[in-house]
């Protein structure tokens, strides 16, 4: 007996190591490839199995990060002020069923008489949305001067709702404002003397309502290579107060992710009430109270992310296994084009580092070398004689471009049409680049079909094609997991999108990926490449883009981007 326990410890050892090494070589790699600036912790069942820091919190002074370096977390902060006013509600000086207007004294407005305090955490008050585009509000942008709650709130107070009361759910900063009111009014308190109390109450030590001087906090900035790197401005947290005005660390936020989940917070009612998912808010995820909640593979995971300019992170929790993992950064694309690109990054590398935790296996980008491969400084043609150039200028490897970028061109050539739903993707894609909406509803499922019937797809092309000409062409370019890859070509540019199929072949979603506009997003013709032990690697995420990789062989050279591979012959 105690041998198969001894063994079974054995066993689990080496599989936390393994896991540790495929989490550090991950994360290593990112860093190595100009990615991430911050700071990544992993536990199971409260252990910690991994904690590392990257980067500068200042980079100016070459000030590294730490495993306690303060972040701004964004909309993490959300679930913090939807927990205050859970201690308010079991102090039973608040109803969650109640009117708004109950608490709001000075701020009260006839149109949110039948708003709720849950339709405020939940996402469905209706409010318009500060910060939040097309709602009205756009033209509201932080800055770093303070901005008293009366005025801040005054930008919302008097427009009409979006939609009434509880009927849509719509993701709303402006609600999480009016919930930081409504904790002063019934506390007496301000909310961060407030938020600071129960930060002590539970022990997190280096959490806050906004960045404290005294404490070691990261900056924020903008771009990831040496080149494109500058300072990014550091908003007063008053224009974010609720919503996104949290500082705190990796280590206070695992401590925090235990004792929310233990009999010490709040009651088991409120408990059960702070993470049941009251809402869907899209793609088969729900919202809780200050959290997402996600079904994946047949997993319920806790999670939300948070991205302000210069600063984005992404938290992530799997009760059954017990497994948390919470990244947080200090570095954002700096266009707003491109800051989604960010926060997409963060959010799929905390994705992978759950994935590793759960046996599964995570390729990592290439390794970097000194030692040069069969690499030639040469002139590299495709089919369509569209050339690249490969130079080398003072030891720098650099990929040069006559028209396109090297990182846009890869998907010329189409995938093969031999499955259905490719077949099905064909006639879906051939339809939308010929605007022709209703047939591209035959391919869709029901709920795809009444939103392309009632013009939203239509609309919604429309808005991301924006500025990009007309629509002249299409290719299909790739298959994974139930996704369809196109680009759609135009007079100005091209768009890259993905078809979401069920399981019964029908589209339930279409996704833009990035925008291929040399005016737009100015994209380089030349780039410096990076040596790996194949070949050169051109760094597409801090563009914006995908990777490239040329890979040299004895006597050809291929060149790969997102899975699909192209021969190039030298000319």
């Amino acid at each position: 007996m105690k041998s198969s326990v001894l063994l079974y410890f054995l066993c689990l050892s080496l599989s936390l190591s393994g896991q540790q090494q495929e989490i550090t070589t991950s994360l290593d790699r990112y860093a190595q490839h100009d990615r991430l600036s911050g700071v990544a912790l992993v536990q199971q069942k409260g252990k910690t199995v991994f904690a590392k820091a990257y980067g500068c919190a200042n980079y100016e002074s070459a000030l590294e990060n730490e495993i306690n370096t303060i972040f701004n977390i964004g909309s993490i902060s959300k679930q913090f002020t939807a927990a205050a006013i859970l201690h308010l509600v079991e102090a039973e000086k608040i109803k969650l069923t109640a009117s708004i207007n109950t608490y709001l004294s000075q701020y009260a407005s006839e149109r949110w008489k039948k708003v709720t305090v849950h339709h405020l955490l939940s996402h469905t008050s209706g409010i318009p949305s500060l910060l939040q585009s097309g709602q009205g509000l756009d033209d509201v942008f932080p800055e770093e001067r303070a901005i008293s709650l009366p005025e801040l709130i005054g930008y919302f107070k008097n427009l009409k709702l979006t939609s009434r009361p509880g009927k849509k759910y719509r993701y709303n900063n402006s609600g999480y404002v009016l919930l930081v009111a409504i904790i002063e009014e019934v506390s007496g308190q301000s909310y961060g003397d407030f938020m600071q109390a129960m930060f002590e109450q539970y022990g997190l030590q280096n959490s806050s309502h906004g960045e404290v001087e005294d404490r070691f906090s990261a900056l924020p900035y903008y771009g990831y290579t040496e080149a494109q790197r500058k300072s990014a401005p550091l908003f007063h947290p008053s224009w974010l107060i609720g919503a996104g005005s949290i500082y705190s660390t990796v280590s206070d936020l695992a401590k925090w992710n235990q004792i929310i989940h233990s009999a010490t917070f709040l009651t088991a009612e409120l408990r059960q009430l702070y993470f049941q998912p009251h809402e869907e808010s899209g793609n088969g995820n729900y919202y809780a109270y200050g959290w997402q909640i996600l079904e994946r593979e047949g997993k319920t995971y806790i999670h939300h992310d948070g991205t302000t300019f210069g600063y984005t992170c992404d938290l992530l929790y799997e009760p059954k296994a017990d497994i948390f993992s919470v990244l947080l950064t200090n570095q954002t694309h700096e266009s707003l084009n491109l800051l989604g690109k960010s926060e997409d990054f963060v959010r799929s590398t905390n994705w992978e580092l759950m994935q590793i935790m759960q046996g599964k296996t995570v390729e990592p980008l290439p390794k970097l070398t000194i030692n040069h491969p069969n690499i030639k400084a040469s002139t590299y043609t495709f089919s369509n004689d569209y050339q690249l150039r490969v130079t080398n200028e003072n030891g720098v490897w650099k990929v040069k471009a006559a028209t396109l970028s090297p990182l846009i061109y890869a998907y010329e050539k189409p995938i093969e049409l031999n499955s259905e739903i490719r077949k099905s993707a064909a006639r879906a894609v051939a339809a939308l680049t010929k605007k022709k909406f209703a047939r591209f509803a035959k391919e869709c499922d029901g709920t795809m079909k009444v939103l392309t019937r009632l013009g939203v797809i239509r609309l919604g092309l429309h808005s991301i094609m924006k500025g990009m000409g007309e629509w002249e062409r299409s290719v299909i370019y790739k298959e994974a997991d139930g996704q369809i890859y196109f680009r759609l070509y135009c007079e100005n540019g091209a768009v890259d999108f993905f078809l979401a199929y069920d399981e019964a072949g029908k589209i339930q979603g279409i996704f833009d990926i990035q925008h291929l506009d040399h005016s737009m997003l100015d994209f380089p013709l030349e780039l410096s490449a990076k040596t790996t032990q194949q070949g050169l690697y051109i760094n597409g995420f801090t563009h914006g883009t995908t990777d490239v990789e040329l890979i040299f062989e004895d006597d050809k050279v291929l060149f790969r981007q997102l899975g699909r591979v192209v021969d190039v012959s030298e000319r």
